[in-house]
């Protein structure tokens, strides 16, 4: 699905839902782009214990020519203390499923996402999109006021070890040094609250693979769970 496609159907995407819903202090208004384009530091239920705030991106990281299949991935994964849980299920056309949840909280909803998996080089990547939601215009608004949420990309750098899955995300504060040190060198939207890379799908590819290691934060270790931990209350 193409950017423009995405931002036409994009109003019923969960991740809106997920963004709104750990801030509705935030007015997020059609000119502030960067907050309605997810600038993700929530690009979940509740802002991650763990991990930054995710750069976004208008366009994926993948073709379909880019994508593998890694059955070691599915499966359930935890942190260290089970209190952020991450499901990968395979679904049609090599997308996977995904689900993030913290862990016996009653007030952050599970988050559902979208996957590609793909491999740059010698590393694998997840792109990450917001999974749908019903009943859209009640949880977020009127319909018009929905219309106006364009969902986002963003990218996960994945490493496989036996038991253990690190991910570590594309992170905002990283992306913004290396546009303050002029090296962002792809297309891009310089905003009050953040950047929205607004380059193709191969100018992020090369990217990626030019600052795979300063662009994405340091890893973060997730177990293969045994069983579920305690469900959310």
């Amino acid at each position: 699905m193409s950017a423009s496609d995405e931002i036409r159907h994009g109003h019923t995407k969960k991740g809106w839902l997920m963004n709104l819903s750990s801030s509705r202090e935030m007015q997020i208004r059609f000119g502030n782009l960067s907050l309605l384009l997810g600038i993700m530091s929530v690009i979940w239920g509740c802002a991650s214990l763990q991990f930054p705030a995710n750069q976004p991106a208008l366009n994926p990281l993948y073709t379909d020519n880019d994508l593998v299949v890694e059955s070691k991935l599915f499966g359930m994964w935890t942190t260290e203390n089970e209190r952020e849980s991450w499901i990968f299920h395979p679904s049609d056309d090599k997308r996977i499923a995904v689900t993030y949840m913290q862990n016996g909280s009653g007030e952050c909803l599970p988050a559902s996402f979208e996957a590609h998996l793909l491999r740059l080089g010698d590393s694998l990547y997840l792109d990450l999109f917001p999974g749908e939601i019903e009943n859209a215009e009640q949880e977020l608004g009127s319909d018009t006021y929905v219309f106006h949420l364009i969902p986002a990309h963003s990218f996960v750098k994945v490493r496989l070890e036996e038991d253990t899955v690190y991910l570590s995300m594309m992170d905002c504060e990283r992306v913004h040094h290396l546009y303050k040190k002029k090296l962002l060198n792809i297309p891009h939207s310089s905003l009050e609250d953040g950047i929205l890379l607004l380059a193709s799908t191969e100018e992020l590819q090369d990217f990626v693979m030019e600052h795979s290691e300063d662009a994405f934060c340091d890893p973060i270790a997730l177990h293969r769970a045994d069983s579920f931990p305690a469900a959310i209350e």
